[in-house]
């Protein structure tokens, strides 16, 4: 897509967001810090709340299409998803 510099310096309208006051829709993001930060962990929490439209440490999401790129494979992927669907269902049992 071709975009003029008119277009990137007219104001318009705010983007459209997939987390309350962060993470415009139709961006691509990335999360920097030293590593065993936790970084991928929160990631993955944040891109499975923005894939299902729940809110994400009390802050509104937009459900939308989420892409996550892990560079551990499978292998770590697989508990951190594992992680989030305990702690998702220990938080849903605690709010009734």
């Amino acid at each position: 897509m071709l975009t003029f510099i008119d277009d990137l310096l007219d104001p318009g309208t705010a983007p459209d967001e997939a987390f309350d006051g962060f993470l415009p829709m139709d961006a691509v993001v990335g999360i920097v810090a030293p590593s065993q930060s936790g970084k991928s962990l929160l990631a993955t929490r944040l891109a499975s709340r923005v894939a299902t439209g729940q809110p994400f440490f009390g802050r509104k999401t937009k459900q939308g299409l989420v892409v996550y790129l892990c560079g551990a494979g499978e292998a770590g992927l697989k508990p951190r998803l594992q992680a989030i669907e305990l702690t998702t269902s220990s938080d849903e049992g605690s709010q009734s």
